[in-house]
């Protein structure tokens, strides 16, 4: 397993947090997922097999959240 950490903007509240997260778990391969607005932060255990930061990083992306580099 992989591990790791985005900053995101855009998100406001839990809401947005559970959403986010539950877009991310719906992924195949991601494990767990650790979303917190207040910090601007996701942080995703994944398998490497089956996907990669760039799928990560676009679905956040789809999802009208804006990953900082």
């Amino acid at each position: 397993m992989e591990t790791i950490r985005f900053s995101v903007e855009g998100m406001s509240c839990d809401g947005c947090a559970r959403g986010l997260t539950a877009a991310l778990r719906f992924m195949p391969g991601v494990t767990n997922v650790d979303t917190r607005y207040a910090d601007g932060e996701v942080t995703i255990e994944y398998d490497a097999d089956k996907v990669n930061p760039t799928e990560l990083r676009s679905e956040i992306g789809a999802l009208a959240y804006k990953v900082i580099d």
